[in-house]
């Protein structure tokens, strides 16, 4: 089966797959946007903040992987979580919204005019077409406590951790009315949905060229197992970091070692595909709050009853939030602040078996207990994802393998502990010892799932994948536009960056002008 005429093939309906979709169809191009999945993100699961956790481990909802083992924590396999549907991993995160440093963003993408990312996030949140509602989740007694120890420890509140190196504040959500509120619901309620083609449980197998013009993609239909070859005038891969990628590879764009173990000709070579991937190393220090209910108590029997109440009233329950009330930024650990040296910490009301998100989702324990997270918003660590001799995916973040990231970690890891001392929460009557901490650190670290940097853009083919305008080195109509072309993080969220390339690549491509 063959479909003929589209101006435009998106593969992946995650942040960018939507936002680009409605951006050309608004423009009266005609669009075929497949996707793998075919979640709409409907059921309250997806729209109340603290349930989408209890869908990490449904696969309707979420592809899990397994790491490659990390030779930096102790060999353990972790799990790679990524959202699947017509919202990607939006429909199952917490919806933290952030979207980063200017400094930051203008630094890893100086071919860009200086004023790009603020055009950008000025087009965000002043869009009169669709509200991007950044709230604060819920608080409770301990988010207060936190925020007077962070005071007492000369941490400063500030009203957005946005451009801080250094303070605390509450948690931002892209929620309206206690329900998550972001692309997804501008896509529905703005595209021109008569443009748009929607493939539902739809795997782009490869991409089809004739010489060095891309002219379609081979589908399969996840269910029939039916293929289809799609046409386009342009494609672009918005498939995420994990499958941008592997498309690119199965298609003969890539590393001629990791070519020849997909099983297919060499079309390109092109080292960098599905290198320099990086992603946020997240430890957790539970801690006993005696005093202090967390979501272990609160997510049960009487006590839940009231939270439901609460959150039918519109009052503040532990509904609203992803779970993470409080955050704060620490880059002074050389004596003066430094961006490379960020770390970002939350207080996490709830601790949990990690090792089995991927097969119970967030399952809250019952001691009265609650955790700090922490994690490099900058680092140094890059891994790669490919296919092994089997074809079978593999994907090694190679996590705190860089010795600034595992030196960094090291001291964050001490500032958390001094911190919750101060809180009077460490109770141990001695100091750790070194070996305590690397233990720790090792047994603690799991993904942050926010992976980027698989087709990572430069201003030449010996350097990265896409050009300044998100094109493929070497393929005429070739694009990609998602996660995987950041060269670097430019924020602790991924989420409010991604939108913001997805927004750039309309406005170079027309789609889009502010």
């Amino acid at each position: 089966m063959s479909n003929q005429g589209y101006d435009l093939a998106i593969i992946g309906a995650g942040t960018s797959g939507l936002e680009i979709a409605k951006n050309a169809s608004k423009s009266g191009l005609k669009v075929c946007l497949i996707e793998q999945g075919h979640s709409e993100g409907k059921s309250y699961f997806n729209k109340i903040p603290l349930l989408s956790g209890k869908l990490l481990q449904n696969d309707q909802h979420c592809l899990s992987f397994t790491s490659q083992k990390q030779t930096g924590l102790r060999n353990r396999e972790l799990p790679i979580l990524q959202g699947t549907g017509f919202g990607g991993s939006s429909l199952i995160n917490g919806n933290v919204s952030y979207s980063g440093f200017k400094k930051k963003f203008e630094d890893v993408f100086s071919f860009w005019p200086k004023n790009l990312f603020q055009r950008t996030m000025d087009n965000i949140y002043s869009n009169t077409d669709f509200l991007y509602n950044r709230e604060h989740g819920y608080s409770d007694k301990l988010t207060n406590f936190f925020g007077k120890t962070l005071n007492s420890v000369s941490v400063p509140e500030v009203g957005d951790l946005d451009n801080f190196l250094e303070g605390w504040a509450k948690i931002h959500l892209n929620i309206l009315n206690s329900k998550r509120h972001n692309f997804s619901n501008d896509f529905k309620k703005n595209a021109d949905h008569i443009n748009i083609r929607k493939l539902a449980n739809t795997r782009a197998i490869k991409l089809l060229f004739n010489n060095n013009e891309v002219t379609g993609v081979e589908c399969e239909n996840l269910l029939t197992k039916a293929k289809t070859i799609v046409n386009a005038r342009k494609i672009v891969l918005s498939a995420g970091t994990i499958f941008s990628p592997l498309i690119l590879i199965q298609s003969g764009i890539g590393d001629p070692k990791d070519i020849n173990k997909a099983g297919v000709p060499l079309k390109i070579k092109q080292e960098h595909v599905g290198k320099h991937l990086k992603d946020h190393a997240n430890f957790r220090i539970e801690f006993d709050c005696n005093g202090f209910d967390t979501l272990n108590q609160k997510t049960r029997g009487l006590k839940l009853l009231v939270e439901l109440a609460k959150y039918a009233l519109s009052q503040n329950s532990i509904f609203n939030s992803p779970g993470a009330t409080l955050a704060w930024n620490k880059s002074s650990f050389n004596k003066k602040n430094n961006i490379n040296d960020l770390v970002r910490y939350h207080l996490v009301h709830f601790t949990q078996e990690r090792n089995l998100l991927a097969s119970r989702g967030i399952k809250f324990q019952k001691a009265q207990r609650a955790s700090i997270g922490c994690f490099q918003v900058f680092p140094k660590s890059e891994g790669f994802i490919s296919f092994n001799n089997e074809k079978k995916i593999q994907i090694d973040p190679n996590y705190l393998s860089n010795k600034y990231d595992r030196v960094l970690a090291h001291k964050a890891f001490i500032s958390a502990i001094n911190l919750l001392k101060k809180a009077g929460f460490y109770k141990s009557g001695k100091d750790l010892l070194s070996e305590d901490i690397e233990q720790n650190i090792e047994s603690e670290t799991y993904s942050g799932y926010h992976l980027i940097g698989t087709n990572r853009m430069a201003r030449d083919k010996d350097c990265g994948v896409v050009d300044e305008n998100f094109k493929v080195f070497g393929i005429n109509n070739l694009y990609v536009c998602d996660a995987s072309i950041f060269p670097d993080f430019v924020s602790t969220h991924q989420y409010l960056p991604t939108l913001a390339a997805s927004k750039i690549f309309s406005f170079k491509q027309g789609l889009l002008s502010y």
